[in-house]
């Protein structure tokens, strides 16, 4: 894990930056995997952890998007 990441928090819009997505398809990894906490049945708050598991997720079912 890299150390920036340790402890942080993020949120979907963070993470779609992170690995070029939509928030959109984040949201998706995040329902689908029970990634993250909802709180106010709005806002996604991801860890590093979670981040983590969204870019496994990414690297093993997606494709690069710069191809």
């Amino acid at each position: 894990m890299e150390p920036s990441l340790k402890n942080s928090t993020f949120t979907v819009n963070d993470a779609a930056k992170r690995f070029s997505r939509t928030t959109a398809r984040i949201r998706q990894i995040c329902i689908a995997e029970k990634i993250g906490n909802l709180i106010f049945n709005r806002i996604r708050i991801l860890s590093a952890r979670d981040v983590q598991k969204i870019g496994k997720i990414i690297g093993e079912k997606g494709r690069n998007r710069d191809s």
